[in-house]
């Protein structure tokens, strides 16, 4: 993949970004707890895409930096979703719990081993892992209890079955990361193929965003 395709697809990765806000906000007025907290992810997401192309392609800086800020944000959300869904089969106090750690892990990682000015894959990584990990969670529960009449009509299945390709693949993206960037045309084209996880990852935020939430039996 060449430079100027991989900084093509980073910019339609973030200007994508845009469909399932419109549709997160034509659809707040029906939306449940779980889609609102999505729409402010996907909100926050493409605000940090636009910020970082803004400072890498207007004022030739590091944006690096962000990338310490945004797993934060996004492991808090992504576990506010979960955490309701999944109250049934995991102990109450372990999102707080996994929460704190992981918060505190990560501050340490930034202040101590990973600088702003480079890329944070640990955090990245092991956020990756726990994202998975919340995804088969929500599967075998669901799968279990079988209490959904249509699972394609669940706003949940579409958002975890996103979020599990996207972690799955992007986790040895984020891992070899920082290995990578000795090769600039291998580091622009393993970020090339990042972009198109996450434009695959915004259109299942959109459908997640979109569908109205099925009662349960």
């Amino acid at each position: 993949m060449g430079i100027k395709t991989s900084i093509l697809l980073a910019e339609i990765s973030a200007s994508i970004g845009i469909l399932p806000i419109l549709i997160g906000l034509f659809r707040r007025k029906s939306a449940n707890a779980a889609q609102r907290t999505l729409l402010l992810l996907v909100l926050f997401a493409f605000a940090t895409e636009i910020v970082a192309l803004a400072i890498a392609g207007l004022f030739k800086a590091n944006n690096l930096f962000l990338s310490h800020l945004f797993p934060l944000i996004e492991f808090f959300l992504l576990s506010k979703i979960f955490q309701k869904e999944l109250e049934d089969i995991l102990p109450a106090n372990f999102f707080t719990s996994l929460l704190i750690v992981f918060t505190c892990g990560a501050l340490l990682n930034s202040l101590f081993f990973e600088s702003l000015l480079q890329f944070n894959n640990k955090s990245r990584a092991i956020s990756s892992l726990l994202i998975i990990f919340f995804t088969l969670a929500y599967f075998y529960k669901t799968l279990k209890e079988v209490k959904i009449k249509k699972l394609e009509s669940e706003p949940l299945f579409w958002l975890s079955i996103g979020l599990l390709i996207y972690f799955s693949a992007s986790f040895f993206i984020f891992i070899f990361s920082n290995y990578l960037q000795p090769s600039v045309k291998l580091s622009y084209t393993f970020w090339g193929i990042h972009a198109l996880l996450n434009i695959s990852l915004y259109l299942f935020y959109a459908i997640a965003l979109w569908i109205k939430p099925q009662k349960t039996v």
